[in-house]
């Protein structure tokens, strides 16, 4: 299974793209590395004494995340510094588009500005690399989906 995670402005144009270089530095995804969260409804509803249960008014998908969980791989930690940097300036912008790529089909969503958690763990610092959980909050719908 093939995956990939792109990063692009609002107009498409690739800002980052999460792969691991020919030289094995980069952005590397974890096994299970985008994970979405469940499709919740907002509901508003109506009741009445004289009818049981209640009436749907208004239904509709509430905004979800995406959670993608990746190293930062460098050959000295002045570069997995200049990588994080990097990927800290492309999902740290008020919106973007994310996507998703398993075995050649695209989605993309719209997304918000992305929380991050990042390892400091000595073993990573050793090694060159850093582990990063990006939370990030997308519209409920994608944007755009395909066959790349």
């Amino acid at each position: 299974m093939t995956r990939a995670v792109r990063i692009r402005d609002l107009t498409g144009v690739l800002v980052l793209d999460l792969a691991v270089a020919s030289d094995g530095t980069g952005y590397e995804l974890d096994i299970d590395g985008v994970r979405p969260s469940q499709t919740v409804w907002r509901r508003k509803t109506s009741t009445s004494p004289w009818v049981d249960g209640y009436s749907p008014d208004v239904v509709s998908k509430d905004g979800r995340t995406l959670e993608v969980a990746l190293r930062v791989v460098g050959t000295d930690n002045g570069q997995v510094s200049t990588l994080q940097q990097a990927l800290l300036a492309a999902i740290e912008v008020p919106q973007f588009l994310l996507e998703v790529e398993v075995d050649g089909v695209s989605t993309t969503w719209r997304a918000d500005c992305a929380d991050s958690a990042w390892s400091w763990v000595s073993s990573e610092m050793v090694n060159t690399f850093r582990t990063v959980q990006l939370t990030i909050p997308v519209q409920p719908s994608p944007s755009i989906s395909g066959v790349a």
